[in-house]
């Protein structure tokens, strides 16, 4: 069955449009990010600028849709931990910080750190930003499957162990203005990306924001351009070509040939 990917919301509506192209069984993943708009952002499907009012109720909507439509993945991004896990974060809603937790605290059931799901021969993941090697070796030594990764991450999200995601999250390379050598899963730049991290994986990521097109890597698709995408088999493409002129590179094969 193929999937719909949602990259980084902040605030924006594109995401309505996009799951009416859902089919009966198909997976949905939002990558995270779904508050923090971008000052004076206009968002094209309602025809305004995007508010941080504005941007709580499009994350109530959310909620409300994953809620009653199985198979709908809602990861996690920076901007969301910072709310209730304590990450360090960047711009953040002071005026709504309380109702914004409550959000998280109530709905934890439905969030993820990372998904994952087997094509053929590889393994495709799924995580706000790339899960990089040496950030693993740092937060979880000797561990070098990455299922079991997004498998123990979830498992303490779910258990409530926010402080230690908390260490393990909070890692913010110099790439990202920290002062760490890498960053966490939901940090990392995708310059820290090598082309070939993980053998017979390929992760599909959002997080380092493009202007219209997204960043592939031999081994990663970094999907963060305001546009929704879908994955079919191994094939990844652009769910609306119709909105913009369509490269051939945004029809890519998840494969190592």
């Amino acid at each position: 069955r193929s999937m719909i990917i949602i990259p980084d919301v902040h605030g924006r509506s594109y995401w309505k449009e996009a799951v009416t192209k859902r089919k009966s069984g198909d997976d949905l993943v939002f990558l995270g990010d779904y508050l923090d708009p971008y000052h004076y952002e206009f968002d094209p499907i309602v025809g305004n600028y995007i508010t941080e009012k504005g941007a709580i109720e499009n994350f109530k909507e959310i909620i409300e849709y994953a809620r009653k439509n199985p198979n709908t993945i809602l990861l996690l991004g920076n901007h969301d931990a910072e709310y209730f896990i304590g990450t360090p974060g960047s711009r953040m809603d002071f005026e709504h910080e309380a109702e914004i937790r409550e959000l998280f605290e109530n709905n934890l059931d439905l969030f993820r750190l990372g998904y994952y799901k087997d094509v053929d021969n590889i393994t495709v993941t799924f995580s706000h930003s790339g899960i990089v090697r040496s950030w693993v070796n740092g937060v979880m030594p000797g561990e070098e499957d990455i299922k079991k990764i997004i498998d123990n991450l979830n498992s303490l999200l779910h258990q409530g162990d926010f402080q230690e995601l908390r260490k393990m999250l909070s890692h913010v390379s110099y790439a990202r203005g920290g002062w760490c050598s890498y960053g966490s899963m939901i940090w990392s730049d995708v310059r820290e990306m090598p082309d070939y991290e993980w053998l017979g994986v390929h992760q599909i990521f959002g997080h380092t924001q493009q202007p219209e097109f997204p960043v592939f890597g031999g081994a990663y698709s970094m999907l963060d351009c305001r546009r929704a995408f879908k994955l079919d088999g191994k094939q990844l493409s652009l769910l609306f070509p119709e909105y913009v002129q369509e490269p051939e590179s945004f029809r890519r094969s998840l494969s190592y040939e």
